[in-house]
């Protein structure tokens, strides 16, 4: 607290010379060592390489604070950044914030896993924690219609969903449920499945959900 006390006086000093000495404030802010960078704290990076942030900022400090920079032209090709935005804090401090890109799900296509992320990119990813699997790769307005029906479903976020060309299946606990993308149907299908026909059955095998109003089940009735 006390250095930035003293910080501040002098700040206030170097524009009451400036004012006096008759020198145009922006040459003196731009000369003096008082404004020097001398910390760059960055926020928001949380799946962007820190390592490599810190190599990119780290030549900043020394530099005068008024410098112009242009964050974008600090963009790595890291894949998470989608935009960096500087804040100078004076005297002798910049904060980076780094906004990055946002996870809906992970999947895994052939041998390789990838983040779709709500800006619609595909990073590549390990494949720890992957619940989506695409066996045959589905229509573009098919994959949009079950990213939407994954954002609004519990019950596809708890399980692992096999992705195919018209429809998708679940491994729900052992059962199978066989949904399709179309819009409004699987949810509503499937909540009249749980409520009203599950509890009929000991074990069910295999739930078919794709037709609107029309449930096919195949297990073991309790009568």
């Amino acid at each position: 607290m006390f250095k930035w006390i003293i910080r501040a006086v002098l700040t206030g000093c170097v524009f009451g010379i400036a004012l006096g000495l008759g020198v145009t404030v922006k040459h003196l802010l731009t000369s003096s060592h008082l404004f020097n960078v001398t910390d760059v704290e960055v926020c928001g990076a949380v799946r962007t390489d820190s390592e490599r942030l810190e190599k990119i900022f780290k030549p900043l400090v020394g530099q005068n604070i008024f410098t112009k920079i242009a964050p974008s032209s600090l963009l790595t090709d890291d894949p998470w950044i989608v935009r960096l935005e500087m804040k100078r804090v004076i005297p002798d401090k910049l904060v980076v914030f780094v906004e990055e890109e946002k996870e809906i799900f992970r999947y895994k296509k052939g041998e390789q896993c990838y983040v779709l992320t709500e800006r619609n990119s595909a990073i590549p990813v390990n494949c720890e924690g992957v619940r989506i699997y695409i066996a045959e790769l589905p229509l573009n307005a098919e994959f949009n219609e079950f990213v939407k029906l994954y954002m609004e479903n519990d019950m596809l976020r708890q399980h692992d969903v096999t992705l195919k060309n018209g429809f998708f299946l679940v491994n729900a606990r052992g059962t199978v449920v066989m949904g399709t993308y179309s819009p409004g149907v699987f949810a509503d299908n499937y909540d009249i499945f749980r409520k009203q026909i599950s509890p009929r059955y000991k074990k069910v095998y295999h739930v078919d959900v794709t037709v609107r109003g029309k449930i096919y089940v195949k297990g073991v009735s309790n009568g």
